[in-house]
């Protein structure tokens, strides 16, 4: 029995999706203020003690691998058909498959959608020192006097 990238692909595709449901659950419980909670306060202590901010961010990081991997695997399969362009450019390109080409399309634009949190992502790794830029890329800005307060 031989296992196809597109059903690889299928399987990323579907775990993705939960994960960002999951990913969007913690997300909610975070901003609602969920520890004040009478019902939060009733969970078995191995609950409460979970980081919920923690497993939200892991979650965050996993969809978005899953996301990438998800299209990336229909290239290497070679039934498909699909080239490189037919992911990155959908609305311009052609697929052996024309009623799969509105699919693919919105695949795009949910890929397009997930740039701005990346970018987001990235940012606070600048700020937190997570990761360093490399010298070419980093840009010193003189510090901002503080505004003068007139009472």
């Amino acid at each position: 029995m031989e296992i196809a990238l597109l059903d690889v692909s299928a399987v990323t595709g579907l775990c993705a999706m939960v994960t960002l449901t999951v990913n969007v659950l913690f997300g909610m419980l975070l901003s609602t203020g969920y520890k004040a909670s009478r019902w939060w306060k009733k969970l078995p202590i191995f609950l409460r003690k979970m980081n919920i901010r923690r497993l939200h961010n892991q979650t965050a990081y996993l969809a978005l691998l899953l996301v990438l991997v998800h299209p990336v695997l229909l290239v290497f399969d070679k039934d498909t058909k699909f080239r490189l362009a037919d992911i990155v450019f959908p609305a311009l390109t052609t697929v052996a498959q024309p009623t799969a080409h509105m699919a693919e399309t919105a695949g795009a634009i949910m890929l397009r959608a997930l740039e701005d949190p990346v970018d987001r992502v990235e940012q606070i790794m600048l700020e937190t020192k997570l990761i360093v830029p490399p010298p070419c890329l980093a840009i010193t800005m003189p510090p901002v006097p503080p505004e003068r307060i007139t009472s």
